[in-house]
């Protein structure tokens, strides 16, 4: 399931009340919107008594939405700054688009009264707005720290995971790798590695053929971008790779700058 499924499904999700366990709600039910501090138990035993419908065979249960939750978050933590701020924008596009609710059942099952209809209503309502939110500002604060990082970090790990490379035959020239896929160009390694593994608009090739010559102004072997690189790499939880790290040490003896 691609990040743009897991945000529908999400929506899918919240728009019917009766997806939402007692549990759930009182989980992410604002304290703003709580004048009367009702804690989790209350607030638990308050939407459990709105929580009657007919239990057809059609109804599955509730749906925990933490793992859900979770689900988008770790895909835009996954990628890219552009992958994070386009499904971003998705979430606000399908939000506006999908920012009602369905109570149809509650009338239609005639169980609640109107009363608490009405306080269905109320309460699922701000409960709605809120779920919105808590995603919403989780992505903006994934994005947030992935733009704090230089774009050349992003190339930097996969140089660190030793995942691009160049061999030179005499006489035959330069082959050029990423993992185990072969490109007879430079250009082709970059093109590829934009368009389909960093999925990205912005230039790659000067960072990846300076570096691969280690020489040039986009060289990422030069001790600050590799602070960077590794402090990235750090933070991502990526393993650098032997080679790597030994060209590291080098340069570290020899105080390059």
């Amino acid at each position: 399931m691609d990040i743009f499924d897991t945000i529908d499904d999400f929506f899918e999700t919240i728009k019917d009340p009766r997806n939402i366990s007692p549990t759930d709600f009182a989980k992410y039910y604002p304290d703003k919107y709580n004048p009367k501090s009702l804690n989790n138990d209350e607030l638990y035993n308050y939407f459990d008594q709105l929580q009657k419908f007919n239990k057809t065979s059609e109804w599955k249960g509730f749906k925990p939405l933490t793992p859900k939750i979770v689900k988008i978050l770790l895909k835009v933590d996954s990628e890219n700054k552009d992958f994070g701020l386009k499904a971003m924008a998705y979430f606000v596009s399908v939000e506006t688009n999908a920012n009602a609710f369905s109570l149809n059942y509650a009338i239609t099952d005639g169980i609640l009264s109107k009363v608490e209809r009405n306080q269905l209503l109320a309460s699922y309502s701000v409960f709605f707005g809120n779920i919105k939110s808590v995603v919403l500002l989780e992505m903006n604060a994934i994005i947030s720290n992935i733009q704090k990082h230089h774009f050349y970090c992003e190339i930097g790990a996969l140089f660190a995971q030793d995942f691009i490379k160049k061999t030179t035959v005499r006489g035959l020239g330069a082959t050029y790798f990423y993992q185990s896929k072969e490109f007879s160009s430079v250009n082709s390694l970059s093109d590829y590695i934009r368009e389909e593994v960093l999925k990205t608009s912005q230039r790659v090739r000067p960072y990846i053929k300076d570096t691969l010559n280690n020489n040039g102004e986009k060289n990422l072997f030069k001790k600050t971008q590799l602070n960077k690189i590794i402090e990235y790499c750090n933070e991502k939880k990526i393993v650098i790779a032997p080679d790597f790290q030994n060209k590291i040490d080098i340069l570290k003896n020899m105080n390059q700058n």
